[in-house]
């Protein structure tokens, strides 16, 4: 019987001395946080941004929306702006596979950064584990 109390009881007496040495680490101040990385040149002095800047100029009262409306198309002029992209590229995919659309995708993206671009990928991975 006091062995079966000890069995149970030694445990709980190890979690409850263990849960004393945790301890909540007070807020960093905005001293201590650390700073985000941003871009070091200006993206408004771009090529692409001088580009869309002068068409957007002449043509005040329209739109700077222009659909797509075939993946081929989306997928092409996706990578032609990656290839012309001289600053940043921040891309975002819901499923993203190393097939032959993923590998395509990947070396480009890997060339822009070579060249000195800077590259984000936000990946949402929700159900793709073991894919």
């Amino acid at each position: 019987m006091l062995r079966q109390c000890l069995v149970l009881f030694a445990p709980l007496m190890g979690i409850a001395l263990l849960s004393g040495c945790a301890t909540q680490l007070p807020p960093l101040t905005a001293e201590q946080k650390p700073a985000s990385q941003t871009l070091v040149s200006d993206a408004s002095q771009s090529e692409m941004a001088t580009t869309i800047s002068t068409m957007s100029e002449a043509r005040p009262a329209e739109s700077g929306v222009y659909p797509l409306g075939d993946g081929i198309d989306a997928f092409v002029a996706r990578l032609a702006l990656i290839n012309s992209a001289t600053t940043s590229v921040d891309v975002q995919y819901y499923i993203y596979r190393a097939d032959t659309t993923g590998n395509l995708v990947t070396a480009v993206l890997m060339k822009a950064a070579e060249r000195g671009v800077r590259v984000r990928l936000l990946l949402d991975d929700m159900n793709t584990w073991g894919k």
